[in-house]
């Protein structure tokens, strides 16, 4: 999946999660879900995103690791960080589990 934002303001999305269910992971298949956040001109690595300074964080897809974006804090703060899911270098398939939640 390529890198995108998830706008939440034409809907009612309170939280999105995403439980993983691959208990054969390891590092080198790679697949994992990156965040890319501004971090102020702080630049350790170099790495630059349309111009301006990024920071980086991943979520590897290994068994019950959980992942919850709360689209409702912060004017949907979660909803305007970008992030993409990087290619599965394994043949094997990658599982998890992919829901949004509304109180309305």
């Amino acid at each position: 999946m390529g890198m995108h934002y998830d706008d939440t303001s034409g809907d009612d999305r309170d939280f999105t999660t995403i439980i993983y269910l691959n208990t054969e992971y390891r590092e080198d298949f790679e697949g994992l879900l990156k965040f890319y956040y501004p971090n102020f001109g702080i630049v350790a690595d170099g790495s630059k995103i349309n111009g301006g300074p990024m920071g980086e964080y991943s979520i590897e897809p290994s068994y019950l690791n959980v992942v919850v974006m709360n689209h409702r804090i912060n004017d949907n703060v979660a909803g305007l960080i970008r992030h993409e899911v990087t290619k599965n270098s394994n043949s094997k398939n990658r599982y998890s589990v992919y829901t949004t939640y509304r109180k309305k």
